[in-house]
């Protein structure tokens, strides 16, 4: 046994040299290329946009939304020209817009093997394009943005496009240059300008044919799209969570089989009826995604029973009621995130004040009558996941 060991000692200790040798040389080699590109500073997303840039916490913030982007080498150029492919790109995301592959091209100048060419395919149609020769279109992909047609875009994607400006003549007032906006692109930026999301530089112009650098671009996206809080108490105060009037038609077979499976919330010995309704709710322009929004409103006539017998002393159903809609929901679009609100609305045509709550009542002085509004629980969620639980306090 030992002249075999022997025999097999030599080879194994010079694998074993070997080995160390190369894991020495690997090390050496890795530490070299880690040289070669020195790590960022820490705190820093990108190594040109310092804590001392005044664009650094929009840039950051804007990233981490996943709404902008930086170079593979570490660098967000802000300073750098945006082009209109990468305004396409940008617009497809705050946007929300479905970017799919395409079958052919779109325009002439956008080749499908392009990485733009599935934005510009979603977005063509808010930003513009050109004619080509023999009735082709061209995009002018590496051509600058030009501020009118990225505000306007902007605005579009926010459905603001319509809006009308209070004073119609700001323009004009405020920018010398105000000629030099194309007219079908004025009123919508006069309304941008009232409301804050844009203005001129210091010499009074607004330079609608001036390029955007990719930090001013990320100062416009800030204002224009602001982040959104999600959450039900947030979407309450705001007026985003409200009594749906009716139902979207994509959702009327899940409406009727709530309906028709969950009629009423049984507490006490005698059920509640409730009548659902559904409809996709767009949180703001600051979204990524539009949420599936259900409303179960209590029967008009139950209100004192439900309010002060049901809920008040079984609160705890109530919101497993809300759960149990919840999961059906979730069960038939699992991909969407959902919220389910259980509620109560009312018009009367009488001045309700001492026989409902004030905070419960607003009066509609259009249709001259006043709307009792109250929301007992509520609930968001996603897939498997129940996201939130809320409850009136």
């Amino acid at each position: 046994m030992e002249k075999l060991w022997s025999r097999q000692k030599v080879p194994f200790l010079s694998l074993l040299f070997l080995f160390l040798l190369f894991a020495f040389f690997s090390g050496a080699i890795i530490s070299a290329a880690g040289q070669e590109n020195p790590a960022q500073p820490a705190g820093l997303l990108f190594t040109d946009v310092p804590k001392e840039h005044w664009g650094y916490y929009v840039i950051n913030q804007l990233v981490e939304r996943k709404l902008l982007a930086g170079y593979p080498d570490g660098t967000f150029r802000p300073e750098g020209v945006l082009s209109r492919a990468e305004f396409a790109a940008i617009l497809a995301r705050v946007g929300n817009l479905a970017v799919e592959p395409l079958d052919k091209p779109t325009h002439q100048d956008v080749a499908l093997s392009e990485w733009y060419a599935p934005a510009v395919g979603a977005t063509y149609r808010y930003i513009g394009d050109f004619s080509g020769s023999e009735g082709s279109r061209l995009f002018a992909p590496a051509e600058p943005i030009l501020r009118e047609q990225a505000i306007a875009a902007f605005l579009k994607v926010r459905q603001d496009d319509q809006k009308t400006p209070i004073n119609p003549n700001i323009l004009s007032l405020k920018f010398k240059d105000h000629s030099k906006i194309k007219p079908e692109f004025k009123n919508m930026l006069a309304w941008a300008v009232e409301q804050g999301f844009v203005a001129g530089y210091a010499d009074g112009t607004f330079r609608p044919r001036g390029t955007l650098t990719r930090a001013e671009a990320a100062a416009l996206l800030d204002r224009m799209f602001p982040k959104i809080e999600v959450s039900i108490e947030a979407f309450l105060k705001s007026g985003k969570l409200a009594p749906l009037a009716g139902t979207d038609p994509q959702y009327e077979k899940l409406v009727e089989k709530l309906q028709r499976d969950y009629p009423a919330i049984a507490i006490n010995q005698t059920p509640v009826k409730v009548r659902y309704s559904a409809a996709d709710l767009w949180p703001g322009p600051g979204s990524r995604e539009k949420l599936l929004y259900v409303f179960v409103a209590v029967d008009p006539f139950k209100y004192f029973t439900f309010s002060d017998v049901d809920f008040k002393n079984k609160p705890d159903a109530v919101l497993e009621f809300n759960e149990n809609i919840m999961r059906e929901v979730k069960s038939i679009f699992p991909a969407k995130q959902v919220i389910v609100l259980v509620g109560y609305v009312n018009t009367v045509y009488y001045d309700p004040t001492g026989v409902y709550e004030e905070r419960f009542i607003s009066y509609n002085e259009q249709e001259r009558a006043w709307r009792i509004v109250r929301y007992y629980t509520g609930m968001r969620g996603r897939g498997e996941e129940i996201l939130e639980k809320w409850i009136e306090k």
